[in-house]
């Protein structure tokens, strides 16, 4: 069985500010580490943007309705490029 984890990089101080592990990919899983980033972190007054690739557990109606809820803009990469999800550190952000 293989081990699963979602991180959430921020990319002004380029550290990891929340990562979860868990033994399933799904939306849950996500939102857990959205929302223990979002914990993590100081209130941002005109919201956060989220930059991820196009799994299912980004792209699940529960993780689009999460985001929304506490006003996270989304943005993912193309299909098939994921070169943008490189933040210059060799990590991908967001998950």
């Amino acid at each position: 069985m293989s081990a699963y984890n979602c991180s959430m990089i921020g990319l002004y101080g380029r550290s990891v500010v929340a990562s979860i592990t868990d033994w399933h990919i799904a939306s849950d899983l996500a939102v857990r580490a959205l929302q223990k980033a979002l914990d993590a972190q100081h209130p941002v007054k005109d919201g956060l943007i989220l930059h991820s690739a196009q799994g299912s557990q980004y792209t699940s109606k529960a993780f689009i309705e999460f985001c929304e809820s506490v006003h996270v803009s989304q943005s993912m990469s193309k299909a098939g490029y994921p070169y943008d999800n490189d933040n210059g550190t060799g990590r991908h952000p967001f998950g």
